[in-house]
Order: C-alpha cells, then sequence, then structure tokens
C-alpha cells in the first residue's frame, strides 16, 4: 500500500478540543513540525477535569506561535460556527495575499 502525504505548509487546521491532552498536543506537533501552519483550536472548556490544566495549554500555545486562534465554545452553537468559518475564511485571504 501506499502512503499518501498531505501538504499542510501554508494551511489552517481546525482542532477540536484544543485544550485537552490530545488536541494540545496536536497543535504542539504541527506547529513545531510544519512550517507556516495556522491552527483554530475549539474547545468548550468543560470541567470533566481541571479548566485550569486546559487554560494552561491554550496559554502554552499561544506562546510558542501567533498563529493558532483559540476559540472557546461548543459547535453546536451557530454563533461559535460563525466565529470559526469566519477565522478559516481570514486564513485562506491571507495566504491568498502573500
Amino acid at each position: 500500500m501506499k502512503a499518501n502525504n498531505v501538504d499542510l505548509i501554508n494551511k489552517t487546521i481546525l482542532i477540536t478540543g484544543s485544550a485537552g491532552f490530545i488536541g494540545a498536543n496536536l497543535a504542539q506537533e504541527l506547529l513545531k513540525t510544519v512550517e507556516s501552519v495556522n491552527i483554530i483550536g475549539i474547545d468548550n472548556m468543560n470541567d470533566y477535569y481541571d479548566v485550569n490544566l486546559k487554560e494552561y495549554r491554550c496559554k502554552k500555545l499561544k506562546k510558542k506561535a501567533q498563529s493558532i486562534q483559540n476559540v472557546h465554545g461548543d459547535l453546536f452553537e451557530d454563533q461559535l460556527r460563525i466565529k470559526s468559518w469566519y477565522l478559516i475564511s481570514l486564513s485562506n485571504i491571507n495566504q491568498m495575499l502573500l
């Protein structure tokens, strides 16, 4: 079977659960290994486990790169979906201008 590689350079990636363990580590790895990647991270910041830990992860990611946008909310909310698509659209426009 042939492996398929996806070119993520200068792309915008939407990560749900970005303040959780898997989402935060995925974002961190992408920022470390992919050139000029933009990340939009969405997390509802529920109290399933320590919210302070989730907030710490978001701050840590933001310090590593300005190309990450953390959005707090639930994807089932219309306003959050609109804001997320707006951020993705802006990112795509910026990429076309470069």
